[in-house]
């Protein structure tokens, strides 16, 4: 969903999976809600090895310019999925939906 200054992303991820290289937003603020599921992710430096752990409920905030990713996203127990709510502020043109 596109808004003029905000975009929610939702994600439904296979529990098992791996993914999110470790990058960051120079023009953009993200905030991740998890739903169901857990993530094991790496967030600050980008050469952290600290990971930090986030289940149903919790929530991280990556501003402009912080290093996140390395995910490895943990299903829950009922459908083997993580759901999370992604923010960004503002949209991200590669993610914005088209109206064709």
């Amino acid at each position: 969903m596109d808004g003029e200054h905000t975009q929610l992303c939702f994600w439904r991820i296979d529990g098992g999976a791996k993914g999110s290289y470790m990058h960051k937003h120079d023009d953009h603020e993200q905030l991740g809600i998890i739903f169901r599921g857990a993530l094991d992710f790496r967030i600050g430096r980008e050469d952290t090895e600290e990971r930090s752990y986030l289940k149903t409920g919790d929530v991280y905030i990556a501003p402009k310019g912080i290093w996140h990713g390395d995910s490895i996203f943990i299903g829950d127990e009922e459908l083997d999925e993580c759901w999370i709510l992604d923010v960004f502020s503002p949209p991200r043109e590669d993610l914005r939906q088209s109206n064709g």
